[in-house]
């Protein structure tokens, strides 16, 4: 048996969740895209979806995270602002780092089977429901 470490990276205000992997493919199809409404189709969402996603992120924020123009189709777009693509690349740089650790600690973790260390020792026979109360 062969464990392997997972991690899952959001962001979250006092008052709950703002940023996950989701807003995550939004904010990049926007960038790349320079279109709320190209970004949408891209992604196979709906523009007021979009839309309410990114408004209610800079809600939660209290800053502008897009800045919008208008002007149509040749003239008009959207693009992140300073601070949005700071915050997009602050996100993905914690991912980036969750993913590293759990790279780095994966031979370390198995290691620990493959030498038997963790075999016959009182944790690896407590049941799932003592392991879960212990955790939390």
């Amino acid at each position: 048996m062969r464990l392997i470490p997972r991690c899952k990276v959001w962001l979250e205000t006092e008052e709950g969740f703002i940023l996950g992997p989701g807003g995550l493919e939004i904010l990049e199809a926007v960038e790349r895209r320079g279109s709320l409404k190209a970004a949408s189709e891209e992604l196979g969402m709906s523009y007021k979806f979009v839309w309410t996603y990114i408004r209610r992120l800079e809600g939660s924020l209290g800053v502008r995270i897009l800045e919008t123009r208008r002007g149509g189709y040749r003239h008009g777009g959207s693009s992140l602002t300073p601070c949005g693509e700071r915050l997009l690349e602050a996100y993905k740089g914690l991912l980036e780092a969750a993913e590293e650790a759990c790279r780095k600690y994966r031979g370390v973790i198995n290691e620990l089977l493959v030498r038997g260390e963790c075999r016959g020792s009182r944790e690896s026979s407590l049941p799932d429901s003592s392991y879960r109360q212990r955790e939390g």
